[in-house]
């Protein structure tokens, strides 16, 4: 994946411009705005014989600089002089190699479990993603066509595999090719052709949209393929003592989690009555201009959000979660997962300017919440995030942060596992030490699920 606002659309996914399946090679290429993705499949009949991916990344100037991140299940992941090998958790490792640019050195992220490349300029990145059984002998793998293929050498035999944006043509050893994609095999001394040729998705096909907003109904992983990491967040934790008053800073960028622009401080505490909040956040360009309570276009202002799951079961059982966005201007929109029509009774809210940017006071009544008043040692998940127009509306250069930084704006109700935490407690008190022991009741519980045959087997 690549990290930049230039690359984001609102779906979050590629539109399909090219596909195409033959014997021996699987083509595909997407765009997402500023970026473009190519992938080839070599593969052969037998499982066992060399199956594996070449991948062009390509971005244009208003998509870098930016972050190249690959995601891994790994044991380990060792360099070696053209990339790294990623040491599988079972009995089938996967060697990567660069092609271009040159001189590629990744950084490798083994306790988040992805490898990470600065890309400085407009251009393309292509790497062959190689697996094998941990008792083969890894490839022999050389860029060749300045980066724009790779040549494979295994027991099996030699292939020449090519994929760049534009057609290109390229001679070597005997072999020439000429397009964009396409893979020659030696295999005993005879060479075995496979490219792709025109295969253009056209832009007006009528189930294109449709199928970008289609959620796989299917198995999958659990969100986290590694027991011992499978822990929810128990770093954000506000305590509410009904003194003084919980806080909530260092907000992150989403999704390159830098330092925003401008920072964000929420204090949180507690009465019988209500939940009470105060965001200060600093902005030099402050931008409004949309009314109206529930407007869906809120967003285009400047504008904080809060994120609740009173039952803190991260979805356990019938979690309902909701959201409280606040603009600069004083306007709400409220909503509960599954209720679009749910609104806070007797909500209060209050903003303020200044030179240094703007403040909201938001009381959230109990009552308003529909909930009965928490008891001392009760806890609720929680999170804050915020949109930072850049003095106009602008959807590259407006600016996401979260308090928990964990995915875009429209993502969090489904990230509430990762959320942080409201501990209410005793009045004065600094801890609660009853309520922590609540929390680690509900992780263990969220640990177990992930991992039950029933969990998986029913398509999560």
């Amino acid at each position: 994946m690549v990290d930049k606002p230039a690359t984001y659309n609102e779906e979050r996914v590629m539109a399909l411009t090219e596909f195409k399946s033959t014997d021996d090679f699987d083509y595909t290429s997407g765009i997402r705005r500023g970026w473009q993705r190519q992938i080839g499949f070599v593969k052969d009949k037998d499982p066992m014989a060399p199956n594996y991916f070449i991948v062009t990344d390509t971005v244009d100037e208003k998509s870098s600089p930016t972050i190249w991140r690959l995601y891994l299940l790994a044991r380990d992941i060792v360099p070696h002089k053209s990339g790294v090998t990623v040491i599988g958790k079972d009995d089938v490792d996967m060697d990567i190699f660069f092609l271009r640019p040159g001189k590629v050195v990744p950084k490798i992220k083994l306790d988040k479990e992805h490898i990470s490349i600065a890309i400085h300029e407009s251009g393309s990145l292509a790497v062959v993603l190689h697996p094998r059984m941990k008792t083969e002998k890894a490839p022999e793998v050389t860029a060749i066509a300045g980066g724009r293929g790779a040549k494979v050498v295994t027991p099996a035999g030699t292939d020449y595999v090519f994929l760049d944006p534009e057609p290109f043509s390229h001679e070597q050893d005997g072999i020439s090719f000429e397009g964009k994609a396409g893979v020659i095999k030696l295999r005993n001394g005879k060479q075995v052709r496979s490219t792709p040729g025109e295969c253009v998705v056209k832009a007006d096909w009528p189930g294109d949209r449709q199928l970008r907003m289609i959620r796989w109904p299917g198995l999958r992983y659990p969100r986290f393929p590694d027991y011992d990491d499978l822990q929810p967040n128990t770093g954000n934790v506000l305590v509410l003592n009904q003194k003084e008053p919980a806080k909530a800073d260092d907000f992150k960028v989403v999704p390159t989690l830098g330092k925003p622009k401008g920072p964000t401080e929420v204090t949180v505490n507690w009465t019988k009555k209500a939940l009470d909040l105060t965001f200060i956040c600093e902005d030099k360009d402050l931008h409004t201009g949309e009314k109206g309570h529930d407007n869906i276009k809120l967003w285009r202002d400047d504008c904080v959000y809060i994120w609740l799951e009173p039952e803190h079961d991260h979805g356990l059982e019938n979690s309902k979660k909701m959201m409280i966005q606040v603009t600069a201007d004083g306007f709400c929109h409220d909503t509960r997962e599954g209720d679009q029509e749910f609104d806070v009774k007797k909500i209060k809210i209050k903003t303020t300017r200044s030179t240094t940017g703007w403040t909201a006071q938001v009381s959230l009544p109990f009552k308003g919440l529909g909930l009965k008043a928490p008891k001392p040692g009760d806890v609720w998940g929680i999170n804050f995030s915020r949109i930072d127009q850049p003095g106009r509306l602008d959807h590259e250069l407006m600016q996401t942060s979260s308090w928990v930084s964990i995915g875009y704006v429209g993502d969090l109700f489904k990230t509430a596992d990762l959320w942080g935490h409201l501990i209410f407690a005793e009045k004065g008190e600094a801890d609660s030490a009853a309520a922590r022991k609540a929390m680690n009741a509900t992780h263990q519980k969220v640990m177990e699920r992930a991992y039950s045959k029933e969990y998986l087997l029913q398509g999560h």
